[in-house]
């Protein structure tokens, strides 16, 4: 394909693609580093499995660098929260 000249329209279509969320969570879940993480509420005990550390942080409204730093240290996160990566077993 060295060579091949594309037509404006074509650019500009190749451009302007967006991924849909169900697109780029596969995408992410397809790559190894990607990390389940488990969260456990200290008050209802209810336990929520979220496939990603991006998604875990999206549900509560934080960065996910503040969630890696919650799971190294395991301290409650706003006195309430305790993250843990689940271990996938292929």
């Amino acid at each position: 394909m060295t060579g091949r000249v594309l037509s404006d329209f074509v650019k500009d279509k190749i451009r302007s693609y967006k991924h849909t969320e169900q697109a780029k969570l596969k995408i992410s879940l397809s790559n190894p580093r990607t990390k389940s993480v488990q969260i456990t509420d200290l008050l209802t005990k209810e336990t929520t499995v979220f496939p990603t550390m991006t998604l875990t942080a999206a549900h509560l409204n934080t960065a996910t660098f503040t969630i890696g730093s919650y799971i190294k240290t395991q301290k409650a996160y706003r006195g309430r929260y305790i993250f843990t990566i689940v271990t996938q077993n292929a």
